[in-house]
C-alpha cells in the first residue's frame, strides 16, 4: 500500500523541485533567463493543474500562477493529502 502512495506522490515531488529550481531563475538580471523560467513554471503549473484539478483548480489556480509561494503551499497540501488517501 505504501508504494502506490509514493507512486502518485513522485510527480508531484517533481514539480515541486523544478519550480524550487526555478524560483532563483525567475528573478534574474539575465531576461532571457528570467523569461525562460517563467516559461518554464508557467508550464509546470498547467500540469500540475492538469494532472491533480483536485488540488489546483478555480482560485487557486489562478493564485499559483501569479504567485510562486501559493503555488508551493498547494503542492505541499497535494503531497500531504495524497500520502493520506
Amino acid at each position: 500500500m505504501e508504494r502506490n502512495h509514493k507512486d502518485r506522490r513522485e510527480p508531484l515531488f517533481e514539480i515541486k523541485a523544478g519550480a524550487l529550481l526555478l524560483q532563483h531563475n525567475m528573478s534574474s538580471h539575465l531576461l532571457a533567463e528570467a523569461l525562460y523560467a517563467q516559461m518554464e513554471y508557467d508550464r509546470l503549473v498547467e500540469q500540475f493543474h492538469t494532472d491533480y484539478p483536485q488540488w489546483c483548480a478555480g482560485d487557486a489556480y489562478e493564485t499559483a500562477k501569479r504567485d510562486f509561494d501559493a503555488f508551493v503551499r498547494l503542492l505541499d497540501a497535494a503531497i500531504e493529502g495524497e500520502s493520506r488517501e
